[in-house]
C-alpha cells in the first residue's frame, strides 16, 4: 500500500476514533445525570417512607416514584450498554490506526536508513561501510522517525480509552514526517 492511501485510511480511522470518543464523554455525562437523578430519586422515597402523610396518599405517590425509579434504573442499564459498545468500537478503531503509524513508522525508519545508507557509499569505501552502518540508525533524519512515541493499546479498557486519545497527535507527527519522503514509498500494510 503506497504511503498515501494509509495516511487516507489512517485519518479516516483517526477521524472516527476521535468522534466515538466524543459521543462516549456524552453518554459518560449523560449516566452521570441519570445516576444523580437515582440518588435523588431514592432520597425522595426514603423522605416519602418517613413523612407523616396518610397511607393511601403514601402509597399512591410511592407507586409512582417507584415506577419511575425502575424505569430511570433500566435507562441506566442502557447507557452502560452503549457506552461498553462505544467503547469497544473506539479501541477496535484505535488498534487499527496504531497497527498502520506502527508500519509506516517501520517504512519510514527503513527508507531512511537506506537513504543515509546510500548517502554513506558514496563518500566511504566499501571496505569501511560494515562499520559506518553501525551508526546510520543514530543519524538525524532517523532518529526523527524512530523517536517518536509509538503507542501500545493496553488490553485494560479504561487505559485503551486514554491512550486513543494520543492517537491524532501521533498521527499528525507521522503523517509530517511521511510527507518529506517520497509519495510512491511503499508501506507494508494490511486492512486489518
Amino acid at each position: 500500500m503506497k504511503t498515501n492511501e494509509l495516511l487516507t485510511r489512517a485519518e479516516l480511522a483517526v477521524k472516527l476514533v476521535e468522534d466515538r470518543l466524543t459521543y462516549l464523554e456524552s453518554l459518560n455525562t449523560k449516566t452521570a445525570e441519570l445516576a444523580d437523578v437515582l440518588v435523588q430519586l431514592n432520597n425522595d422515597e426514603a423522605d416519602l417512607l418517613a413523612s407523616d402523610k396518610p397511607e393511601k396518599s403514601k402509597v399512591k405517590l410511592l407507586i409512582e416514584l417507584r415506577a419511575t425509579i425502575d424505569v430511570k434504573q433500566a435507562d441506566h442499564a442502557k447507557l452502560k450498554t452503549e457506552i461498553y459498545d462505544v467503547t469497544t468500537e473506539s479501541i477496535t478503531a484505535g488498534n487499527k490506526v496504531n497497527l498502520w503509524l506502527g508500519a509506516l513508522s517501520d517504512a519510514l525508519i527503513t527508507a531512511r536508513t537506506k537513504r543515509v545508507t546510500d548517502q554513506l557509499e558514496e563518500i566511504f569505501l566499501r571496505a569501511a561501510m560494515f562499520e559506518v552502518r553501525r551508526f546510520v540508525g543514530y543519524s538525524k533524519v532517523v532518529q526523527e522517525v524512530s523517536s517518536l512515541d509509538s503507542l501500545h493499546l493496553p488490553t485494560d479498557r479504561k487505559n485503551a480509552v486514554a491512550i486513543c486519545r494520543k492517537l491524532r497527535p501521533a498521527f499528525n507527527k507521522l503523517s509530517g514526517a511521511a510527507n518529506t519522503e517520497s509519495a510512491d514509498l511503499e508501506v507494508i500494510a494490511g486492512d486489518w
